[in-house]
Formats: structure tokens, C-alpha cells, sequence
């Protein structure tokens, strides 16, 4: 059940975002253990990976709306 648990979560974390040619992955090493963490350490990795999650989001918003644009313009010629 445990190494389940650890496996959901790991799953849950890991995210990626390709941005000029980097790769930026998010998974358990970079989120470690509360337990082993103080509170400045805790609010530090959880500020990194809510700006990995917005420059993602932004990222992923960006190329929608341009992929729109380029649609909309490709259907008015």
C-alpha cells in the first residue's frame, strides 16, 4: 500500500514543460519529505513549484491563443 501511495503521488507531481529547449520536471526530488523540511524550507519549495505551475499554465496559454490566432487567420484568406 505504501509503495502504491508513493507511486500515485510521484505520479501526481511529475509534471513537465518543455520551454526553449529546457526540460523542467517536477517529481519527488525536488518536493521532500514535510517531516524532514522546516517551515522556511517547506514554503520554499512550494513557491518553486507554484511558479513552475504558472509559467507552465502561462506557457500552455500562450500556445493556445497562438495556435487561435494562426486558425483564424489561415481560415480569412
Amino acid at each position: 500500500m505504501l509503495a502504491y501511495r508513493h507511486r500515485e503521488r510521484r505520479r501526481l507531481l511529475t509534471m513537465g514543460m518543455s520551454d526553449k529547449k529546457e526540460t523542467i520536471i517536477v517529481d519527488e526530488g525536488m518536493i521532500k519529505s514535510t517531516h524532514h523540511m522546516n517551515h522556511q524550507e517547506t514554503s520554499s519549495h512550494l513557491r518553486k513549484i507554484h511558479h513552475i505551475r504558472s509559467t507552465f499554465e502561462s506557457s500552455l496559454e500562450a500556445n493556445i491563443q497562438n495556435s487561435f490566432g494562426l486558425l483564424i487567420s489561415l481560415t480569412q484568406v
